[in-house]
């Protein structure tokens, strides 16, 4: 059975009540098989089998008990995203990255938005998931064209 293990950074646990109560939710997630935190850092760490659980799913469990999982944001702008089947394979394979919560498409402003999980993916990363989708960045598309190789990322990250 694969296990993965995460370190989720998240807030509130002084409303959510105790440590007992968190690591109860958790631990009664179909997949998970180990929960172990304390209060005072505010980190929970979680393994669980990615087969039969997501992170996704372990963010709503901790929202459910008052917690809320520290996210980061990046908006990258996007080339080449013309149609709606270009969209769905740009969010597949930015959804496949691990650590990514959330990720869409604008067509029309050609970007894409991406929450992910403070600390746990780059926004290197998130660039290179848009590539492996067979599209680029409108950065790296300009660099490309000025005859300079290019790693990019438009936007930044938000606490």
């Amino acid at each position: 059975m694969p296990e993965h293990i995460v370190l989720l950074p998240i807030a509130g646990t002084h409303v959510a009540g105790s440590t007992a109560h968190i690591t109860s939710a958790l631990t009664d997630v179909c997949g998970v098989h180990l929960v172990s935190m304390t209060a005072a850092t505010e980190k929970v760490r979680i393994a669980f089998d990615p087969n039969r659980v997501d992170l996704l799913k372990l963010a709503e469990v901790l929202r459910s008990v008052g917690c809320e999982v520290r996210t980061s944001h990046a908006v990258v702008a996007v080339d080449g995203s013309a149609c709606s089947s270009c969209v769905g394979r740009i969010e597949n394979a930015l959804r496949a990255l691990p650590g990514v919560l959330h990720a869409s498409v604008d067509l029309t402003a050609q970007r894409a938005i991406v929450s992910y999980l403070a600390g746990y993916l780059t926004t290197r990363e998130i660039v290179r998931g848009i590539r492996e989708s067979g599209h680029r960045s409108l950065e790296e598309c300009e660099r490309t064209r000025a005859g300079r190789e290019g790693r990019v990322l438009v936007g930044a990250d938000v606490p």
